[in-house]
């Protein structure tokens, strides 16, 4: 079965930006789309005002039970590649990783703006 994953990543900027980015990477059938179709990955996108006022679009990427190891292909085409060109754009990310270990949190981001739209909860829960 092997160690299981939930993840979730948004990449967010100032539209022109954001649509500049996104229409290069559909243009070459990025394997961040390819890859995760027909799986249990959702795909979001959405437009807000943040704090700052300005307009900013985002695209979150959510999937759970998923083994997210480094050496794979769809995992590595994120995070060697889509998120650091995105950086490069002028585009914010963030990723979060929540492994099955209590303590296996993982919580990266970069840009010029980022707005730690992201976090984690903690809870204890009884079974009786």
């Amino acid at each position: 079965m092997g160690y299981r994953s939930n993840v979730e990543i948004i990449v967010y900027g100032e539209p022109e930006l954001f649509d500049a980015f996104m229409a290069s990477m559909k243009l070459v059938d990025h394997r961040v789309f390819t890859d995760w179709e027909g799986s249990s990955a959702v795909f979001e996108h959405h437009e807000w005002e943040s704090y700052t006022k300005n307009k900013t679009k985002l695209i979150s990427f959510s999937v759970s039970d998923v083994k997210w190891y480094e050496d794979y292909d769809d995992v590595e085409a994120w995070e060697n590649d889509f998120l650091p060109k995105a950086e490069d754009a002028g585009l914010n990310w963030e990723l979060v990783r929540v492994g099955e270990e209590s303590d296996d949190i993982e919580h990266t981001f970069a840009g010029d703006d980022v707005q730690y739209l992201l976090y984690t909860i903690t809870s204890i829960e009884r079974n009786f």
